[in-house]
């Protein structure tokens, strides 16, 4: 559910990022193309993070990781969903947001790594 919320919520917040600063040739191509890929979020965004932890999963297995796939996927959302849509709002300033959402960006990256390191971490043997 939080996927496609996610999906949804994003595609709205491109649509509107797009009609606040609109694409710099007027052309009805540009303007098309725009608002294509705004409202194509809603497929591109839950086949892109399926893809993504896919292959995340794949190199967590190779290296030994304990994690499900669903445990990884849960936890990635809890923390992406906020990251996607701030990513978003971000957008919304002009000019300071593309640098803020480079600091957003890092800021998850690091996240993410801690994320994988926590699901695909071997239990603790109990005594």
């Amino acid at each position: 559910m939080q996927l496609i919320i996610w999906a949804v919520l994003d595609a709205a917040l491109g649509v509107l990022v797009n009609v606040i600063s609109p694409p710099a040739t007027n052309s009805a191509f540009s303007q098309f193309y725009s608002l294509a890929t705004s409202y194509g979020l809603v497929l591109v965004v839950p086949s892109l993070f399926f893809l993504v932890m896919g292959i995340v999963y794949l190199i967590a297995k190779l290296f030994k990781g304990q994690g499900s796939f669903l445990e990884q996927c849960n936890v990635f959302l809890y923390v992406g969903v906020p990251l996607g849509i701030g990513s978003k709002l971000l957008a919304l300033i002009p000019n300071a947001g593309r640098y803020l959402n480079i600091a957003l960006s890092l800021y998850g990256i690091v996240l993410l790594v801690l994320v994988v390191i926590a699901v695909h971490r071997p239990a603790k043997e109990s005594r």
